[in-house]
């Protein structure tokens, strides 16, 4: 079964996409903010992590940063989710750390839904 991880500090982001993917069949897990991501990313081994950019503590970047930094989770395959930057700037930041996709908020659901297919090769 393909584990997605929703990474966001606002519970309402996390919910909807839950709700969005849960009727997928994928096994998915949530964190609130980077550290809890990626102590989860560790122990579960994601197929697909979608993160926002902006929490508090360590933000997206960082957390693809780290991911990329340790090898049994450098090839996970990440989407950025995000409202506060644009999404050109976010791209070319996106670029440079080896992030798979961009969305912004809100992206319909079709958009969502087609940015993980590409990600997961489905």
């Amino acid at each position: 079964m393909t584990t997605i991880l929703i990474v966001d500090d606002r519970p309402l982001n996390r919910e909807f996409l839950t709700t969005l993917l849960g009727y997928g069949g994928y096994r998915l897990l949530e964190a609130a903010n980077g550290d809890e991501a990626l102590a989860l990313a560790r122990t579960a081994h994601p197929d697909l992590m979608i993160t926002d950019v902006r929490m508090p503590g360590m933000d997206g970047y960082e957390l693809v940063n780290q991911l990329r930094a340790e090898p049994t989770l450098a090839e996970m395959r990440v989407i950025f989710y995000t409202a506060t930057y644009r999404t050109a700037e976010a791209r070319t930041l996106a670029v440079a750390c080896g992030v798979t996709a961009v969305l912004g908020k809100p992206s319909s659901p079709e958009e969502i839904l087609a940015a993980i297919h590409e990600a997961l090769g489905a």
